[in-house]
This record gives C-alpha cells, sequence and structure tokens, in this order.
C-alpha cells in the first residue's frame, strides 16, 4: 500500500508541485570571427527562450540534482553558415556593413533636412526625431566598426566559432526569480538538433522552494508550455515589404480611416 500511495504521489503531482518545477531557460549564443586567436568580428547575437521543467533522473525517486527538461531546436541557427569559409563570410559581413553605413548616412542626411524645415507642431514630427536618432546610433556604430576592421588582414585565416550559453530562470521559496547557469547535458530523444533535451545546473543540485516531477510529466509540460513563451502578434500592426501602418481598418483589416504609415526607408504619412 505505500509503494502505491508513492508511487502514485510521484506521477500525479499536484498543481502546486507543477507550478514549482516550472522554469524557463535562456539560450544565448553568437558567431565569432578568429584571425590570430583574436576575436576580430562578433555577430548574429540571438537570445531563445525555452519553457521548461525540473525534473527527477527516475520517476519514483528523488534524483533531480538540478536537471531540467526543455523542448530545443537549434538545427536552424546551428547550421546557418554550413558549407561557408570562415574568409567568404568575413567579406560578406564587411560588405554589408558598408552598404548599411552608406544607406544609413544617407537616411540621416534626408531626416535631418526634414527635421530643420518643419516645425515642432507638424503631424509626426516627434516619430521623425526618434526615427533620426536611431539612424544616427546605426550610422555611428556601423563607422565605428568598419573603421576597426580597415586594419584587419583581409586574407588572414580567419576561423569561425558558435558560442552558446544557458541561464536557467526559475522561482525560489519566496517566489523571486532566481537565475544559474546551466549547461546541455543530453538530448533525451537520441538527437542533436531538436526534441527534448536535459539540462542541468551548474551547482547539480535542486534549489530551494523548486519542485521536480517525473521526466516524462516534464517533457510533457516543456512541449504544451512552450507555446506561452511566443509573443503575442500585435494586429495594430500591419506590416509589408516597405513598411508598417498604424490605426483604423475595415472589416478585412485593410488602412480606412486615421492612421499612420512609417517606411523602412524612413518615410512617414500620418492623416485620413
Amino acid at each position: 500500500a505505500a509503494a502505491s500511495t508513492w508511487s502514485y504521489y510521484c506521477l500525479n503531482p499536484s498543481s502546486d508541485r507543477v507550478n514549482k518545477a516550472k522554469a524557463n531557460i535562456k539560450v544565448y549564443s553568437h558567431y565569432e570571427l578568429i584571425q590570430n586567436g583574436k576575436t576580430i568580428l562578433r555577430f548574429d547575437e540571438d537570445t531563445t527562450t525555452l519553457a521548461a521543467n525540473f525534473m527527477n533522473r527516475w520517476a519514483l525517486i528523488p534524483s533531480c540534482e538540478g536537471r531540467l527538461a526543455a523542448c530545443y531546436n537549434n538545427s536552424i541557427s546551428r547550421n546557418h553558415y554550413l558549407g561557408k569559409d570562415a574568409d567568404s563570410i568575413f567579406k560578406e559581413k564587411v560588405d554589408s556593413l558598408d552598404s548599411l553605413y552608406r544607406d544609413s548616412k544617407w537616411k540621416v542626411g534626408e531626416l535631418n533636412y526634414y527635421i530643420h524645415s518643419h516645425s515642432v507642431l507638424d503631424a509626426g514630427y516627434n516619430s521623425i526625431c526618434a526615427y533620426t536618432q536611431h539612424e544616427l546610433e546605426l550610422r555611428d556604430s556601423a563607422k565605428k566598426l568598419i573603421d576597426s576592421l580597415k586594419h584587419v588582414q583581409k586574407k588572414g585565416h580567419f576561423k569561425l566559432k558558435r558560442s552558446i550559453s544557458y541561464q536557467a530562470y526559475y522561482r525560489d521559496e519566496n517566489g523571486k526569480w532566481k537565475s544559474q547557469a546551466c549547461k546541455l547535458i543530453k538530448a533525451m530523444n537520441g538527437e542533436t538538433a531538436q526534441g527534448s533535451h536535459t539540462f542541468q545546473l551548474s551547482s547539480e543540485t535542486t534549489p530551494e522552494g523548486v519542485k521536480a516531477i517525473s521526466p516524462q510529466l516534464a517533457v510533457s509540460l516543456a512541449t504544451a508550455h512552450g507555446v506561452t513563451l511566443r509573443r503575442s502578434i500585435d494586429y495594430t500592426l500591419l506590416p509589408d515589404s516597405l513598411g508598417y501602418y498604424r490605426g483604423t481598418t475595415d472589416s478585412i483589416y485593410q488602412p480606412n480611416g486615421h492612421g499612420c504609415w512609417q517606411g523602412y526607408d524612413g518615410t512617414y504619412y500620418e492623416g485620413y
């Protein structure tokens, strides 16, 4: 009877235990181009949030030791530069920076002309000023990076490196968010690119206030909870290849009435 009771307790956790098993894992990744042991360029920085659950290693034995289950598919980012040599990637990034700088420099010139020839009372003036500041920062950062790359030997055996780290976020016994570095220790389904993965806190201990659940339930809930981490769609924005519209629409969501249009090239219109 005791064994049956214990089995039921482990395999049918209360809602309180399930909530205390919940966690998030943030995956921080970026690429680096390295030359002569020195990082020349860092790019493609990305952060992915995974829904996770603390789990026991064995279903009927308290054996968490900081383990978490999460669904993670890194195949897209992991294979992004597959088949490309590092020298070609460096050239592409420099060309891209040059184009970005020239485009941003032209926009700043046009925007400054608008600002100096219009009044703060004009419709959209503040939005144009904010956009100008954004372009100024973009232009200056691109110029700074281009200047730093001028001294780089163009053909010098570049190496491409992908760096990745994991940070787990969970609530302690007081309900406050805590974080701790963690590591990916194995893919539960035997795959390395997608599916349910097992992570473990760097301390290899279960934090105070956290409850662990069975592996099967942890995986199932992590899959379901992942949907809640996706950003909701802002239906007030109607983006297309040229920019976006915000304002009133008709029954089929076409612009109709008062609204504003912000183009990716800096153009702005507000009215009816």
